[in-house]
């Protein structure tokens, strides 16, 4: 018999006799009223890796997937400084080196 689980992305409804059967109902994906403007199939919203989109019902023969405008790729800076850490910094930050290693 197939029961309510929880995983850890959330509630699914799968087989009690996990390990040995494991299968998942998959939900039915929801009709957002659009239709594809490629091949005029219905759009639906599906849920992928990177999180839930809008695409074609007709997929794989047509792979429409409509652009969310809302959403902005944000840029991130890469910062190349490095901290200093343990005695050199201390020792540059007070001016121990100066002058050590010569003698005389």
């Amino acid at each position: 018999p197939l029961v309510e689980k929880r995983g850890r992305f959330g509630p699914f409804v799968g087989c009690s006799n996990y390990p040995e059967c494991k299968y998942i109902k998959k939900e039915a994906p929801k009709e957002t009223g659009e239709e594809c403007p490629e091949c005029g199939s219905p759009l639906v919203e599906k849920r992928g890796r990177f999180g839930p989109f809008v695409g074609c019902s007709n997929y794989p023969e047509c792979k429409y997937i409509k652009k969310d405008p809302a959403k902005k790729k944000t840029s991130r800076k890469k910062t190349t400084a490095r901290k200093a850490s343990g005695a050199r910094a201390t020792r540059r930050a007070t001016g121990a080196d100066e002058g050590a290693g010569t003698l005389g």
